[in-house]
């Protein structure tokens, strides 16, 4: 049974990583969260495998340790919050620079020294234009190929907001 559990943890490991050196931001976050699994598993065997056994002391003559239980539980809790945290942060990239690509492009691949100064880098993309992109798109449902309202207009006419006291 632990070499069961030993190999489980090892493929997770090595598919976590595999999937983390991927080029786009959904296969490093769902990388990172098979990464979060393996740690998860680690931290229940180091608890001792084994079954029918209380975690409570006094119990049974032999309990099982319920510190890594613990420990497990409290990872859950904190991998989805990061994994929340990062998927927002893949969104807002997203929107800002219309690629989901995770890599940096700094020009001159071939410099041996590797130095950041050789080639000066890209203007970074207007932060206003994706934000006022994203406002719009969940404001009026306009996607990005679709023309904007004519300005001349005025703002876009409010969604009618149901009262509480009407079903």
């Amino acid at each position: 049974m632990e070499l069961l559990v030993a190999a489980a943890i090892g493929l997770t490991t090595a598919t976590g990583l595999y999937m983390m050196l991927r080029g786009s931001t959904f296969p490093v976050i769902v990388g990172l969260t098979f990464l979060s699994y393996a740690v998860n598993v680690f931290l229940f065997a180091m608890g001792r495998l084994a079954a029918n056994r209380a975690p409570i002391v006094g119990t049974v003559p032999d309990p099982v340790d319920p510190l890594p239980q613990a420990l497990v539980l409290t990872a859950i809790v904190i991998s989805f919050g990061m994994t929340a945290l990062i998927v927002v942060l893949a969104l807002r990239g997203f929107l800002e620079t219309g690629s989901d690509a995770v890599d940096l492009d700094r020009g001159d691949a071939d410099d041996e020294d590797d130095d950041l100064d050789d080639a000066a880098p890209d203007p970074a993309p207007d932060a206003t234009t994706a934000s006022e992109r994203a406002i719009r798109f969940f404001r009026d449902g306009a996607g990005p190929d679709e023309p904007e309202a004519d300005p001349g207009r005025g703002p876009a006419p409010a969604r009618p907001v149901p009262s509480e006291g009407r079903p």
